[in-house]
């Protein structure tokens, strides 16, 4: 106690004290990825209609991942009409999960579609990317007049076991989400 009171009766030390404190909290750690889900590109083409995403995955993502975590991942395309004065009016929407999974005992990550029931095995986690940022779109329409196509995908976290559910709403390393993103310039 006799520390604490002299040094805040001198300026200098306590400039220091507080100089001390600051630099303990702060942390110098390489560049790390920031997690993120990012649209790349989205083709409307009749026939081969396709979403292309980017899913950069956090360290604590991937340790709950290989600790048997499931992570769900949702998508939702849309396509609206613009209007002057009121709200877009929806024409067309669509939206899909996929859950990736690892199997310790196998060594193999899993892509789930849980709509149609499809299971993909991967031996490693570049592949299992790769085919979780490919989207493949059924029934795509036409480009409307004044129409346009919007986007978002994110993690979803209610999907996540209970114990594993605060902690990621208060972690950055688990908020992962697009926001709408409105895809201009798309031609069918």
């Amino acid at each position: 106690m006799a520390f604490f009171t002299r040094c805040w009766k001198n300026a200098r030390r306590a400039a220091a004290a507080g100089l001390c404190l600051l630099l303990a909290g702060c942390q110098l750690s390489p560049a790390e990825p920031v997690p993120s889900i990012e649209v790349l590109e989205f083709s409307p083409a009749a026939a081969t209609a396709r979403l292309t995403l980017s899913h950069q995955l956090s360290p604590e993502v991937l340790d709950a991942l290989r600790h048997g975590v499931s992570v769900t991942f949702q998508w939702r395309l849309e396509q609206r009409l613009s209007r002057p004065v009121l709200w877009d009016s929806l024409l067309w929407s669509r939206s899909g999960e996929r859950e990736i999974s690892y199997r310790s005992l196998s060594q193999y990550f899993t892509l789930l579609e849980p709509e149609s029931g499809e299971a993909t095995s991967f031996r490693d986690l570049p592949a299992l990317l790769a085919a979780l940022d490919q989207v493949a779109l059924a029934d795509v329409p036409t480009d409307a007049d004044g129409a346009y196509f919007q986007v978002r995908a994110r993690l979803v976290i209610s999907r996540l076991p209970p114990a594993l559910r605060l902690s990621s709403y208060l972690s950055d390393q688990w908020r992962m989400d697009t926001g709408w993103v409105r895809l201009t310039g798309v031609t069918s």
